[in-house]
């Protein structure tokens, strides 16, 4: 049977979306292989790395790194840029691209939660015209990051023939892909996580270093258009208040969704994807040959989930 991981990416805080990986990530430690905290910091424009309180001055976070040292997990720092325009600062500044690595390398080596086994990025998408750059950029990255003993790994979601990042250098240097499987709306649709794993597998990457992450939050669409996420148990209190059920939706459109989706009074719909959709999307990880998961992210999602990914960590789906 292939060996499987598992990674977990964690929320330290609570917020108003969902609560905290620390209870869900604690009940299931045995077996996560990999915590990926997103407190690793906020990367700006001069390429300084800006900390977030809320997400680092709390006993969970403080003690994280304790945890996985003693679970025997791989624990790896999670940083995004502050947006689009950040980057295209960095790009636009060579002499920022040193900066930066220096700057990451510091982090990883001597913040509270120090050493860390491996670094995260998720740099967004330049528009078309910045290749050059951005292979610069990530060869820079990618020696300084690895010269310090620091795995690296690019988080990244489809679409690379609209931008000017490149998936396949991405791969040739860094130690693993997390691929983004979710996008559009709804974001766990079956059959978008489905095209967008074959887009990218299709150009022959190593699955040995491909980590397919896997969305768990709800979607709430409103009848003026607008939407926005939330968590599990957020979404089943706003249907049971408005006295309406859920119903599994198998298809719609000549597509596959998989997903649980409940038709509200005022016109607004609820996507909630459960264990069930996610029973599905692992199934797919094994017909594809994929083997490594994260799950984003502990805390938001239906519980009953956690007996999902132990039986397919077993090989038992």
């Amino acid at each position: 049977m292939p060996s499987r991981r598992l990674g977990a990416w964690i929320k330290t805080w609570n917020d108003s979306v969902s609560v905290s990986s620390e209870a869900e990530y604690n009940a299931n430690a045995d077996i996560i292989d990999e915590v990926l905290p997103l407190n690793g910091g906020v990367i700006q424009a001069d390429a300084t790395i800006t900390q977030n309180p809320e997400r680092t001055d709390n006993p969970f976070a403080q003690g994280l790194r304790a945890q996985t040292t003693a679970n025997g997990q791989r624990y790896t720092a999670a940083l995004h840029s502050q947006n689009l325009a950040a980057t295209m600062a960095i790009l636009d500044a060579p002499g920022l691209y040193q900066t930066l690595a220096d700057n990451i390398v510091s982090l990883a080596q001597t913040r509270f939660d120090a050493p860390w086994d491996a670094v995260n990025l998720e740099l967004g998408y330049p528009p078309v015209g910045y290749e050059a750059a951005w292979a610069d950029l990530v060869y820079l990255l990618c020696y300084e990051i690895r010269k310090a003993g620091i795995l690296l790994s690019f988080y990244f979601a489809s679409g690379a023939d609209y931008y000017a990042y490149d998936p396949e250098l991405m791969a040739q240097v860094a130690d693993w892909i997390e691929f983004s499987t979710y996008s559009g709306l709804p974001a766990q649709k079956y059959a978008a996580i489905h095209q967008n794993l074959e887009d990218y597998l299709s150009t022959g990457f190593d699955l040995s270093q491909f980590a397919a992450t896997l969305g768990n939050y709800s979607q709430v669409w409103l009848a003026d258009g607008s939407d926005y996420n939330t968590g599990y148990s957020n979404a089943v209190d706003l249907i049971n208040g408005a006295g309406e059920a859920v119903h599994w939706i198998e298809s719609w459109q000549n597509d596959l969704w998989r997903l649980r989706c409940a038709a509200m009074p005022d016109g607004d719909r609820v996507y909630v994807p459960d264990a069930d959709s996610l029973r599905c999307r692992l199934e797919l990880l094994d017909r594809l040959g994929i083997y490594r998961a994260s799950l984003f992210l502990p805390g938001q999602g239906d519980p009953r989930e956690w007996d999902v990914l132990a039986d397919w960590k077993a090989g038992n789906l």
